[in-house]
């Protein structure tokens, strides 16, 4: 972080946040994709503090749950698809 970078959490798999909320519910995919990623970063020794969707995927309701946890949500635009 101190040379500009950071390394952010992007799910355990790469799944679509919004297909696996679909399929899952918004309580499973924050418990078996965000969560665990974060998780693995720390063991790594990082200190993860955003999440990054991958694909950019999201919509209001995820960003939603995901800001009541986690200090920054990172998406391709700031605008949910």
């Amino acid at each position: 972080l101190a040379d500009g970078n950071s390394i952010e959490a992007h799910g355990v798999t790469h799944a679509n946040a919004v297909d696996d909320v679909e399929s899952h519910g918004i309580d499973a995919y924050i418990r078996d994709e965000v969560e665990p990623s974060f998780e693995i970063l720390r063991q790594d020794g990082f200190s993860p503090v955003a999440f990054a969707y991958p694909y950019g995927a999201h919509d209001e309701a995820i960003d939603d749950a995901l800001a009541a946890r986690y200090a920054l949500i990172r998406a391709i635009s700031g605008h949910p698809k």
